[in-house]
């Protein structure tokens, strides 16, 4: 049995099997999904809820908090699973899941993006000492995405991000330019292209995020 509280004994919905407003609202998706059982230490997608059930989920909000709150990354059940887990260890989203958008005419990628959880802060070129705080959500050879607070910026604007070292207590600096960006209500959802990185911290951000999306294949 995990030693930590799954979304429906934190939240105490009743959604779970068996729960009291299971009957009324139904079972929650997160509390039945298998394949993400284990994730965060949780039992099913018990500590995975954001991206199961929640904002992330791709499939539409089906959790009864979660569709209360608008963005997961504000509930204080995300915060304690990110928190009690690790940064190295938290799981954002179900691993091995890429994700697919168009990218010209030809509706693919050049390079494969990896789903990657790490702290960043971004700074504008025009805000003097002015950074934001916020997390990747995967990342390429060319480029990143991530979820910050909420910025005004302009597709192919500058900006320098402090990317958090996912072994040592320093940052990894990069600059680049915003190719697309998405207001969600105080937060903003991002992409970056980058232009300028140290080779070997390059390196080391695209080694730590492959090794980490072989090791989720191999779940499956």
């Amino acid at each position: 049995m995990s030693q930590f509280v799954n979304c429906w004994e934190f939240n105490n919905c009743g959604r779970e099997p068996g729960g009291n407003q299971s009957d009324k609202l139904g079972i929650c998706p997160a509390a039945e999904d298998i394949d993400c059982n284990g994730l965060n230490g949780g039992k099913n997608g018990g500590r995975i809820c954001w991206a199961v059930a929640g904002t992330f989920s791709g499939n539409g909000v089906a959790g009864t908090f979660a569709k209360e709150r608008f963005s997961c990354i504000n509930c204080n059940f995300f915060k304690v699973v990110d928190k009690e887990t690790g940064i190295e260890k938290f799981e954002l989203l179900p691993p091995g899941r890429l994700y697919e958008y168009k990218l010209g005419k030809q509706n693919r990628r050049e390079y494969m993006r990896f789903d990657i959880h790490l702290d960043i802060e971004v700074m504008r070129s025009n805000a003097m000492g002015e950074h934001l705080l916020g997390v990747t959500r995967n990342f390429s050879n060319e480029g990143l995405s991530f979820i910050s607070e909420n910025f005004e910026v302009n597709d192919q604007d500058s900006v320098q991000v402090r990317i958090k070292h996912h072994r040592k207590s320093r940052f990894i600096e990069l600059s680049g330019k915003i190719i697309w960006k998405k207001q969600v209500r105080d937060r903003c959802l991002a992409g970056m292209r980058i232009k300028n990185i140290e080779k070997n911290d390059h390196s080391a951000l695209l080694g730590h995020a492959y090794n980490r999306w072989i090791t989720a294949m191999g779940r499956q």
